[in-house]
C-alpha cells in the first residue's frame, strides 16, 4: 500500500463491508444514495493515522488556545513514566509568559492554577474520548488514556492495517549499497543494501516520492590499469644492454611477474616458461 497524503479517506469495496441492517440503515443520512436491498454499503476508511502522542499534543494545543488565547507558548507533551500515560509540561512556561506580558488573569496566582485551567480545557477539547482523566499536579497536567479508546484504536488497526501518519509529500533521495565494482563484495554491502531499501520502503509507505541511488564509482584507477594493459598487450621489452639492470631485487621482480610463453621454435624444454629479464635470458 502506498499512501497519498492528499487523500484522507477512501471507500472500501462493497464486498469488504458488512451489510446494513435494521437500525444501522435507519441512521443513514438522507443525502446519501439509497442502497439496493441486501447490498452492503461502502465504508469510508482512513489512509493515514496520527500517533497517540500527536493526538494528545493536538488536544493540548487546542486547549491552550481556548484557555489562554494569543499566548505563543510552545506546547510540550511527553510520555510519562510515573503518573499517567502522558504529561503536559506547558504550565510553567505559560505562567512565566503571562507574568512577563502583564496580562495575567485574576484567577491565576501560580503555575498550579495554569495547569488546572489547562486540564479543564483539555477535557472540553477531547471530542473523541481519548482521555480517561487529565488532572493538574503542581505545574504539570497528568493524562491517562481511555481503555475503551485504546481498544477501539487497536481494533481499527486490525480491520484496516497499519497506516502511516499524515505528512506532507516530499521527494527523498536515498544513496545506499554502492559497491566498488573493482573490489570484492563483503557483508557490509549486504547490510547497507538491506537497511537502505528498508528506508526507501518506509518513505514510500508514508507517501513520499523516493529515488534510489546506487553509486558504483571509484573505479577509475583500476579500470585505467586494465585498459592500459589491453592497449599495450604485454610488458615492454627489457633493456638489451649488458648490466643495464644490475639490481638483483629488480631481477627477482621480473622473475615473479613477467613470465612469457616460449616461442614455438625454442629448443628449451624445461621449464615451460622463461623469464624475460635480460640477466636471465643470456
Amino acid at each position: 500500500m502506498f499512501h497519498d497524503p492528499t487523500v484522507t479517506q477512501v471507500a472500501l469495496p462493497a464486498h469488504l463491508c458488512p451489510p446494513v441492517t435494521g437500525a444501522a440503515s435507519s441512521k443513514a443520512s438522507p443525502s446519501a444514495p439509497a442502497a439496493t436491498a441486501g447490498a452492503p454499503a461502502a465504508e469510508l476508511v482512513r489512509t493515514s493515522l496520527s500517533t497517540v502522542l500527536e493526538a494528545v499534543t493536538e488536544i493540548s494545543k487546542a486547549a491552550q488556545e481556548k484557555a489562554f488565547p494569543g499566548v505563543p507558548a510552545p506546547v510540550n507533551v511527553a510520555v510519562s513514566k510515573r503518573d499517567g500515560d502522558f504529561q503536559n509540561n506547558t504550565a510553567m512556561a505559560l505562567f512565566g509568559m503571562l507574568k512577563a506580558s502583564g496580562n495575567m488573569p485574576a484567577a491565576i496566582k501560580a503555575p498550579k492554577d495554569v495547569a488546572e485551567t489547562l486540564a479543564a480545557a483539555m477535557h472540553e477539547c477531547d471530542t473523541e474520548g481519548i482521555f480517561a482523566k487529565a488532572e493538574a499536579a503542581g505545574g504539570f497536567v497528568n493524562i491517562w488514556l481511555s481503555k475503551s479508546w485504546q481498544a477501539a484504536r487497536v481494533q481499527d488497526i486490525v480491520n484496516h492495517g497499519v497506516l502511516p501518519p499524515p505528512t506532507e509529500k516530499k521527494k527523498a533521495i536515498v544513496d545506499f549499497s554502492s559497491p566498488n565494482v573493482a573490489k570484492e563484495m563483503h557483508v557490509g554491502h549486504l547490510r547497507s543494501t538491506i537497511i537502505g531499501d528498508t528506508i526507501c520502503r518506509m518513505l514510500e509507505f508514508s507517501g513520499h516520492e523516493v529515488e534510489r541511488v546506487n553509486h558504483v564509482g571509484d573505479w577509475g584507477t583500476q579500470f585505467g590499469m586494465l585498459i592500459s594493459h589491453l592497449k599495450v598487450g604485454r610488458h615492454p621489452e627489457p633493456d638489451p644492454r649488458p648490466n643495464s639492470n644490475p639490481d638483483p631485487d629488480h631481477a627477482r621482480m621480473w622473475c615473479v611477474h613477467v613470465w612469457r610463453p616460449l616461442p614455438a621454435t625454442s629448443t628449451v624444454r624445461t621449464p615451460a616458461m622463461r623469464c624475460a629479464h635480460p640477466a636471465h635470458t643470456r
